[in-house]
């Protein structure tokens, strides 16, 4: 596998050619469709992310983040389109305290396009505050 970094308006964005070797993820949403992820949480785990709209439209996403009895932790439109680079890497930036153990899920959704596509990438890092912790596959995919 080929793993390419390039910047995208100052912002460093990962790509993969084939298996994922870095832990970056890069998809393609559909207009009126969105992604999930899951993953599987310890309490108290940290949950980090790092995510970024390469292409689309306005390059705006909606996320959120669900924890296992159905709350949502996060729930925000994030828009890459700013003159400035940290404020687009700031608005891509997670980081959560799990406060429920058991599998949480993450969303991209771009249900709000009518004709756009995006391409959106994303970085999750967990830190786990148990030795013994076992994730599911990570980043487990569901239309």
């Amino acid at each position: 596998a080929t793993v390419l970094t390039f910047k995208v308006c100052g912002f460093s964005v990962c790509a993969t050619v084939h298996p994922p070797t870095n832990g970056c993820t890069t998809l393609q949403i559909p207009p009126r469709e969105q992604r999930c992820f899951y993953e599987e949480f310890a309490l108290k785990d940290t949950f980090n992310m790092q995510f970024y709209v390469i292409s689309g439209g306005l390059l705006d996403i909606q996320f959120t983040l669900v924890d296992p009895s159905g709350e949502k932790v996060e729930d925000r439109m994030a828009f890459f389109n700013h003159e400035e680079e940290q404020t687009n890497e700031q608005e891509g930036l997670v980081k959560k305290e799990i406060k429920h153990g058991g599998v949480h899920e993450f969303c991209f959704s771009n249900e709000a396009s009518r004709w756009t596509e995006k391409i959106v990438t994303f970085q999750v890092r967990i830190l786990h505050t148990t030795a013994a912790h076992s994730p599911l596959d990570a980043h487990t995919p569901r239309r």
